[in-house]
């Protein structure tokens, strides 16, 4: 039942839905659950309300779950503004839902599938080894002078006329291009980036990097504010 309710809400409804994690003007708050550590409200209820809802029969509702997100964010953001000096306000998050329901998706029998990609575990192997570097370029445990001489070790292994290619969350995207030059001394002072990611590398004749996708994760946002209570 689990797998066959996400396919219903996935993969049998078509259309858009629009969330906000909270009501225009409104703080988007958050805290710290025992269970997972800190996490915002909306998506801590997000994911517990997903999690009851696949588990229902008959099959989910998109308005219902987020509806429930909705009453919950709410609730506990009161509750926590009940507090003596608490500076909590009122959260209501807000979502849009145009879906419809579509004909179950037919999946194409084996034969008639793609062949597989095949992964090179050596590129793989090249890939983690970029990403280790990057994780010593970025790392404000690491002083400046440190940082530089990394990204100066790694941009050894570019061709000059490289480009790096920054990719959004389904690594499809492009959303941003550097030269090398750039990349690595605007990496090599952030004090906000958390990941860069190497996802994939092209190699010119001379065996230099031609081209390098990553993907770049950051701290949250300081206009979140974040409070720390047992349990909700």
């Amino acid at each position: 039942m689990y797998f066959s309710n996400i396919q219903k809400l996935f993969l049998e409804n078509k259309g858009d839905i629009i969330i906000s994690s909270s009501d225009k003007g409104q703080p988007s708050w958050g805290g710290e659950f025992k269970e997972i550590g800190e996490i915002d409200f909306f998506t801590y209820c997000l994911i517990a309300n997903f999690g009851e809802e696949v588990m229902k029969s008959p099959a989910p509702n998109w308005d219902n779950l987020l509806a429930n997100v909705q009453n919950d964010v709410n609730d506990i953001t009161l509750e926590l503004a009940k507090r003596p000096k608490s500076k909590i306000t009122e959260q209501i998050p807000i979502f849009d839902v145009n879906v419809e329901e579509t004909e179950q998706p037919e999946f194409p029998d084996i034969d008639d599938r793609k062949e597989e990609i095949v992964i090179d575990p050596d590129k793989v192997e090249f890939l983690n080894d970029i990403t280790d570097v990057l994780d010593l370029i970025i790392s404000t445990r690491r002083m400046g002078a440190d940082r530089i001489e990394s990204a100066e070790f790694l941009k050894k292994y570019f061709a000059s006329n490289a480009e790096i290619k920054i990719v959004g969350q389904d690594r499809d995207v492009i959303v941003d291009k550097e030269s090398p030059e750039s990349f690595f001394g605007r990496i090599s002072f952030t004090k906000r980036l958390l990941k860069v990611i190497a996802v994939d590398v092209e190699v010119n004749s001379n065996g230099k990097i031609q081209t390098m996708k990553v993907k770049e994760h950051y701290l949250k946002s300081n206009n979140t504010s974040v409070i720390k209570f047992l349990k909700c």
